[in-house]
């Protein structure tokens, strides 16, 4: 099987007024600035996720559902001035798991450029190994309720990117995307963005 997705490109204005209460915003004075920088500073952030690829896949008179086995992933995240990378990491998996699911490679590496207004990201996703969650309606011969129809060699590809431009030079979007700056009041949030998602199957 070989099969690839269309590319999609989404333009979407958006007007997102901030609703999160501020911790220190009593103790700011009226005219003190809106964002204090640490970009200066390497931030190094430990992720955990329970982000998995899956599938829908019609077949004969119902749908598979193609998952892989990954429940969750850790991932470490370095951000340093406008530069953000994450790396993912595969946890290990129990004997049980590997015997009725089969095992799942995944290779996850996310880059973030981060400037006075504008953000992009750039990510790509690499994923071998997935099993029919849905198995008994197709095997109705298997003895063992655990046990899953496993495709070990299907792969996937996916490469994603997005764009975001701000309006307003008050609201940060390092503290959200990067934690290497902090929002001090509270603002309007005013832009638009783009994104770009490419995708292959084949195994």
């Amino acid at each position: 099987m070989n099969l690839k997705c269309s590319i999609f490109i989404f333009l979407i204005p958006v007007f997102i007024f901030s609703q999160e209460k501020l911790i220190l915003e009593d103790s700011i004075p009226n005219n003190s600035k809106f964002i204090e920088d640490y970009s200066n500073q390497l931030n190094i952030k430990f992720d955990v996720t329970n982000d998995r690829v899956s599938y829908f896949i019609p077949f004969e008179t119902s749908q598979a559902e193609i998952r892989s086995n990954l429940n969750i992933s850790y991932g470490l995240v370095f951000s340093y001035k406008f530069l953000s990378v994450r790396l993912g990491m595969r946890p290990k998996l129990s004997e049980n798991e590997l015997k009725n699911k089969g095992e799942t490679d995944r290779f996850r590496l996310r880059v973030k450029f981060l400037f006075d207004n504008w953000t992009h990201r750039l990510e790509y996703n690499y994923t071998r190994g997935f099993y029919i969650e849905n198995t008994s309606e197709f095997e109705n011969d298997i003895k063992n309720s655990n046990f899953k129809v496993q495709f070990p060699y299907l792969r996937t590809n996916i490469l994603s990117g997005s764009s975001n431009y701000k309006f307003n030079g008050n609201y940060s979007m390092k503290a959200l995307e990067s934690n290497t700056e902090i929002q001090l009041k509270s603002t309007a949030r005013a832009g638009f963005n783009y994104a770009l998602l490419l995708c292959k199957w084949n195994g």
